[in-house]
């Protein structure tokens, strides 16, 4: 890391700062982070509460509204962060996250 000169901002989540040292990192060292890609199905009600940290997590590969009224999205994210992820979703819709 040093020698990629990488700088930790200790103030900034860890999500978004680790494509930004992966790619500086990845310069001297080739690296990959395996990705996750997940169906996330949220009624229309909960979608304000969590979309924010779905951005922030993960890439939104597809999204589309539903005729119920949910909104379904299929993302991706790196693995090391699937339960931070899924912890974080099901929190902010109190378990009710498909």
């Amino acid at each position: 890391m040093k020698e990629a000169k990488v700088k930790i901002d200790i103030f900034k989540p860890v999500p978004d700062q680790v494509k930004e040292i992966v790619k500086e990192i990845s310069v001297i060292l080739p690296i990959r982070i395996e990705k996750l890609k997940a169906s996330i199905k949220i009624s229309g009600s909960e979608y304000s509460k969590v979309y924010s940290d779905i951005k922030r997590y993960s890439e939104i590969i597809k999204e589309n509204w539903q005729s119920d009224g949910s909104w379904h999205a299929v993302v991706t994210f790196p693995a090391g962060l699937k339960t931070e992820f899924y912890n974080i979703l099901n929190s902010r819709t109190k378990g009710k996250l498909n």
